[in-house]
């Protein structure tokens, strides 16, 4: 075989071996693979935004201290929009009293702030009187309609805070009660009713128009966002990588293996993690897909360089697995040192990003140096007639980067 001498016995007889157990390295790693991605199944999107401290971090334990103390600030607003703008209006008024009254219903509402059930007091004579500054707003005539409005822009806890100070817009704020100990269920029952809600008073005002914020609509808002690219985006980049890898690197049985080996290294490390899916982790997949493809690449690059110099099949995976078994694997490790480091980092998600990617590389390496040549062992893999690019480019590109080596480093 060409260039044995420059390469390490055991490489050889590594690569080799691969290549003669080609179905029990298969099988092999198909049955290794499904005991260390069994966890996937418990796997689940996290709501809460309490993933990003740590149990002990000081600021988390203050913030639930004074939760205990005081109130929870888990919370739905619904910013309201009247039709006509206004919110000074019996019509408008109207909207804001039903909505306040139906929140009532959400799941875990323990208080419903608005500008209709605010307690205003008044003094009539000797006596104070506390009541709900709109209770009737269909019964409202113009002059009690400008009382309520300079009652409110003038009240700081309603002005700018549940009324916008030019009277075009005004919330309904939802205080809940959760009992966090469910949040993967107990959050979603909340956004869902708050949604639907929403949808209803839309519906029934035709031209209100009522937005949702608050707590726990960007607890929701991470797992919905995460779920989303993955189903939309990062399926595209999947499927547009694997495009390339066919059309410049292997063709149908190179972008199978490259896919099959990417894919169950990222099954691999999501099956060992065990943690609750956070946005950061989501990223977990594309990048071990971009390590996994690199180490996939090399070998099929040097395949090819084999075949189209008379090598047959089975000899050129084998020179091309030898040739790159320690590239890849330096390049592996460093790699997975370089995510390591993210354990220094206070914050738990990046931690477990960090390990995670480490057990994803660490799994494409090993299969991209097993399961890849012996799936392409089996598979027919040709040469290709002829390159996109011709190897005189990259021989030209080579000499004059060589030639200008200063000019283009400086530069």
């Amino acid at each position: 075989m060409a260039g044995t001498s420059q390469l390490s016995s055991f490489e050889h007889r590594f690569a080799a071996m691969v290549i003669r157990q080609r179905w029990a390295v298969i099988v092999g790693c198909l049955a290794l693979v499904a005991v260390m991605a069994s966890g996937l199944h418990k796997l689940e999107f996290t709501n809460s935004y309490r993933v990003f401290f740590s149990p002990d971090n000081p600021e988390l334990l203050a913030f639930e201290a004074m939760e205990n103390a005081y109130a929870k600030h888990d919370n739905v607003m619904f910013v309201v929009t009247p039709a006509n703008t206004n919110v000074f209006t019996r019509e408008s008024l109207a909207v804001i009293s039903d909505l306040t009254t139906r929140a009532w219903q959400l799941p875990y509402a323990n208080r419903v702030d608005s500008l209709t059930n605010f307690q205003h007091t008044a003094a009539v004579g000797d006596d104070l009187t506390v009541g709900d500054l709109v209770s009737d707003p269909g019964a409202l005539d113009l002059t009690a309609l400008k009382q309520i409005r300079a009652v409110a822009l003038a009240e700081p806890l309603l002005a700018a805070n549940l009324v916008a100070r030019d009277g075009r817009v005004t919330a309904v704020n939802v205080t809940t009660q959760l009992t966090r100990l469910d949040e993967q269920t107990e959050i979603p029952a909340v956004v869902d009713a708050a949604r639907a809600l929403a949808a209803d008073i839309e519906r029934e005002y035709p031209g209100t128009e009522v937005r949702l914020t608050g707590v726990l609509m960007m607890d929701i808002a991470f797992s919905e966002s995460s779920l989303h690219d993955a189903r939309t985006l990062v399926a595209a980049s999947f499927g547009l990588i694997f495009v390339l890898v066919g059309v410049f690197a292997g063709g149908v049985a190179g972008a199978f293996g490259t896919a099959l080996v990417v894919g169950l290294a990222i099954a691999t490390a999501m099956g060992i993690a065990g943690h609750p899916v956070s946005p950061p982790i989501s990223a977990a997949p594309v990048i071990i897909l971009t390590v996994g493809v690199a180490n996939c690449v090399h070998i099929l690059d040097a395949c090819l360089h084999g075949l189209r110099h008379g090598l047959d099949r089975h000899t050129a995976l084998i020179e091309a697995l030898a040739g790159n078994f320690k590239a890849t694997f330096f390049a592996s490790v460093t790699t997975v040192i370089g995510f390591l480091s993210f354990n220094f980092s206070e914050v738990p998600p990046l931690r477990q990003l960090g390990n995670i990617v480490a057990f994803g590389d660490i799994a494409s390496y090993v299969l991209a140096v097993t399961l890849l040549p012996a799936v392409l062992a089996v598979l027919p893999l040709r040469a290709p007639t002829r390159t996109l690019l011709p190897a005189t480019w990259f021989a030209a590109l080579a000499g004059f980067v060589i030639r200008r080596q200063r000019v283009l480093l400086w530069s």
